[in-house]
């Protein structure tokens, strides 16, 4: 497959089925890298966005899309059908089908005063310390495996503190919840969500997210939740996102 950066009007086509912020990103030239097996009359595509790839079009370049991807074993693949998906499992027996849940922002708008009761339950948490993403904080996550995708999708610090923004909670100075830019598009965010693992079950994503959907009210952007799994569309919808469909992906075992 060849780049298709150059062309990316006669790949969109491929890709009307797919619905995800990150192909935003992509479209507006700011994020990802794309591939197709012609570039004069692609059948196929895969667009990468740092762990996400995209895939699209006639099954028979499963093998050449998955070339994109196969070294990283934390993509996420999502194709265009239910039959691709089959195509490529058939190509790499590592791979596995599961389910994921697309979210959008309520109609009328996120409801600020319960975002502000959310966010005052910092004040029971103790010494946690809730701080927006600085560049001493933007190093510490991107030290840790866990954490490192509040922020490892933009260049360095500067192009965060340009592009994206984000909220963690500490304890004694070491990361151990957050909400923060996955990416960004012209008109909004796809949000990233995580909490150390021993920190979970404690309602600590609810305040970093109150305080990042706060932000992003004041700032006019669109925020996207792209849910991993159930726990996290009912954190997103006890943010007052609206569930929206259901699809499928591809991980590895």
């Amino acid at each position: 497959m060849k780049c298709a950066d150059g062309v990316k009007n006669k790949i969109r086509p491929l890709f009307a089925d797919l619905y995800d912020s990150l192909m935003f990103s992509y479209f507006d030239g700011i994020f990802g890298n794309a591939f197709c097996d012609d570039t004069t009359a692609p059948t196929a595509a895969v667009i990468c966005c740092g762990d996400f790839c995209f895939a699209a079009g006639d099954k028979s370049f499963g093998a050449d899309m998955l070339k994109f991807c196969s070294d990283n074993k934390n993509a996420v693949i999502v194709p265009d059908s239910e039959e691709l998906a089959k195509a490529l499992c058939a190509c790499d027996g590592q791979l596995k089908i599961v389910k994921r849940y697309h979210t959008c922002p309520p109609e009328n708008d996120f409801d600020t005063d319960k975002l502000r009761e959310t966010l005052s339950r910092v004040q029971n948490m103790g010494q946690l310390k809730l701080s927006m993403i600085d560049e001493e904080l933007y190093k510490k996550a991107l030290a840790e495996q866990w954490s490192e995708s509040f922020v490892c999708n933009f260049k360095d610090f500067a192009d965060f503190s340009a592009h994206g923004f984000g909220y963690v909670l500490t304890d004694n100075g070491r990361i151990v919840s957050g909400t923060s830019a996955f990416s960004y598009y012209d008109k909004g965010v796809e949000i990233e969500v995580s909490t150390r693992k021993e920190y979970r079950l404690k309602g600590l994503a609810q305040i970093t997210a109150a305080a990042f959907l706060l932000e992003c009210v004041r700032r006019g952007l669109t925020p996207h939740w792209d849910a991993r799994n159930l726990t996290s569309l009912s954190i997103a919808q006890k943010m007052g996102f609206v569930f929206r469909d259901e699809y499928i992906a591809l991980e590895y075992k």
